[in-house]
């Protein structure tokens, strides 16, 4: 009877073992808001490392007339520490220091705090693809439909925004490296790119793969952010980016 016991606590540790292997870093998203006259974004992701367990948080302001970075982002990493339970604890005043490094740009910019539009589309990063050919092995969408206003039986205008992984030719560690293009149509399937596949920024990492996360809208202008994902220590790790727009 011992013995069997073993058996089943080994076999239990091991299965603990491996489902934590597979967990990977995603970062938590917090959208700050826009300017009042929509030309500036800020938003701020963070969360916990899973190599080191460190905190971390960073601050990006986009122009969204011109879809690139109006400032250098804004970073702050935390000590390392072995627990990575009680993540509020180590999180909160590292993202206190990365909103004072912060804070004059986002005045400079008119960035106002919760002045988010109408947010129009939204996934949990914990939900699965279940082999749906609009959605990432990660279970994000590659593909999402909205309205500005409406329900099923009335809406105003109707947009799909649509997400295509491009391969870079690159690999790393056996995986493929991606950038990817992004187009959005309306109900007269009338169809624009948005963001044109090339040479993957630096910054960005070694993105193995993609995925619409939320979309908000705000003075006819689209915020669109985009899950990029990379190996981890642990998993995939997700990191998030912007992608802007106007609707036309």
């Amino acid at each position: 009877m011992i013995h069997i016991k073993k058996i089943v606590l080994s076999a239990t540790i091991m299965a603990v073992v491996s489902i934590t292997a597979l967990a990977g870093d995603y970062a938590h998203f917090h959208f700050i808001g826009f300017s009042r006259d929509a030309r500036y974004l800020a938003f701020e992701e963070f969360g916990i490392t899973d190599y080191e367990g460190q905190a971390y948080s960073s601050i990006y302001v986009i122009d969204t007339e011109k879809n690139l970075f109006a400032a250098s982002p804004f970073r702050t990493v935390g000590k390392r520490h072995r627990s990575m339970e009680d993540e509020e604890k180590f999180s909160e005043p590292v993202r206190k220091e990365t909103r004072q490094k912060a804070n004059a740009q986002l005045k400079r910019f008119g960035i106002v705090d919760g002045n988010t539009g109408v947010q129009v589309a939204a996934h949990l990063i914990n939900e699965y693809s279940n082999g749906d050919q609009n959605k990432s092995s990660e279970g994000l969408p590659l593909k999402v439909a909205f309205t500005k206003r409406g329900n099923p039986l009335y809406r105003e205008g109707y947009w799909e925004i649509e997400l295509k992984e491009v391969a870079t030719g690159e690999e790393k560690y056996g995986e493929k490296l991606m950038s990817f293009e992004m187009t959005i149509k309306n109900e007269n399937n009338d169809m624009r790119v948005v963001q044109r596949a090339g040479k993957v920024p630096k910054d960005r990492g070694d993105a193995t793969g993609y995925a619409i996360q939320e979309v908000f809208l705000y003075h006819n202008r689209l915020a669109i952010f985009v899950g990029v994902f990379s190996r981890g220590w642990e998993g995939d790790d997700m990191r998030l980016m912007a992608v802007t727009t106007r609707l036309e």
